[in-house]
């Protein structure tokens, strides 16, 4: 397998090739961390995947597959007994590792604008656009064993490049209710409801919120088995207001 500070690199060249910029260090470890949990930095492929470059499992549709631009391979489903269910599907190829890892970044941060704020952020805003399907019998299994992953993953870079850990944001632990007290201030909590009334309720609109606490308001609507999109709509309101 290629060493972590190789694979840093080519998650920066790939992330620098899709949005114009250097990354921060939470955005390039997020990237560098799925590839390693997906694939092996690509290279944990057997069989017709090996030289895919595809560093983030990312699929390709049903078979047959375009042996020029994808390869065939198994992956699994869980179901709700804590099995899986072994399936088929096309899995795309690339012409290196540079593009393989640009391709992590465009669908973390372009295609489900996930904000890499911590651990269990990512793996959750992974969970609920379908990044991954998991293992695990329910819904919270499934995320935690992925933050569990994630973060093992993240463990061996950091200690391997000399950098800080992600924060963690209850890794390994089910998800709890925050304390208001201790992720909004009052004067912040009243700042949200009054966003919130910008709502255009006929174009669907809401008011942008700051992106921590987008992030504090997405904890919130998980552990309260809400839509956890971020966004100060009616059900979160009068889950809030309760």
């Amino acid at each position: 397998m290629a060493s972590h500070t190789q694979a840093r690199e080519w998650a920066h060249d790939g992330f620098v090739s899709i949005f114009g910029r250097e990354p921060t260090l939470l955005e390039v470890q997020f990237v560098q961390a799925v590839a390693l949990l997906e694939s092996g930095y690509g290279q944990g492929w057997k069989n017709d995947g090996i030289g895919s470059w595809n560093m983030g499992a990312v699929q390709a549709g049903k078979a047959p597959c375009n042996p020029a631009t994808s390869f065939e391979y198994t992956d699994t489903h869980p179901n709700s007994d804590g099995t899986s269910t072994p399936y088929t599907i096309c899995f795309k190829k690339y012409p290196g590792p540079v593009e393989g890892m640009a391709d992590v970044a465009r669908i973390l941060y372009k295609q489900m604008k996930i904000e890499p704020v911590s651990i269990q952020a990512v793996s959750i805003g992974m969970y609920e656009h379908h990044y991954y399907e998991g293992f695990g019998a329910t819904k919270e299994a499934r995320i935690n064993n992925h933050i569990k992953a994630l973060t093992a993953g993240l463990t061996k870079i950091t200690n391997a490049l000399g950098e800080p850990m992600p924060p963690a944001g209850g890794a390994g632990d089910t998800p709890k209710a925050p304390n208001p007290d201790l992720d909004f201030s009052q004067s912040e909590w009243l700042s949200l409801l009054g966003q919130s009334l910008l709502h255009d309720a006929n174009a669907g609109r809401f008011a942008k919120l700051p992106r921590d606490t987008k992030a504090a308001l997405r904890r919130y609507q998980f552990t309260n088995g809400l839509k956890a999109d971020g966004i100060p709509g009616p059900k979160t309101l009068g889950k809030l207001l309760v």
